[in-house]
């Protein structure tokens, strides 16, 4: 089982889909790098939400998506 949010899966069109975190977006800083690129999990786009960030940015192979956190729609596959 996968901890990736259905949302993420949506947004990359595959359920097979391990996106890596690029970039943060906060509206007081604005976008920032990722220096890490970690897989974009339930508990890490939680995390950042919890932090005040509202859009993250990841890439999967050539893909490369925004995902808002501020809608709520995080569930876990």
């Amino acid at each position: 089982m996968s901890n990736v949010p259905d949302l993420v899966f949506a947004r990359f069109g595959s359920a097979r889909a391990k996106p890596r975190l690029t970039r943060v977006y906060r509206a007081d800083v604005g976008w920032t790098q990722s220096l890490s690129h970690p897989v974009l999990t339930s508990s890490l786009l939680a995390n950042l939400a919890e932090g005040g960030y509202t859009m993250v940015e990841g890439k999967w192979r050539w893909k490369l998506r925004e995902i808002s956190l501020t809608h709520g729609r995080l569930e876990r596959r």
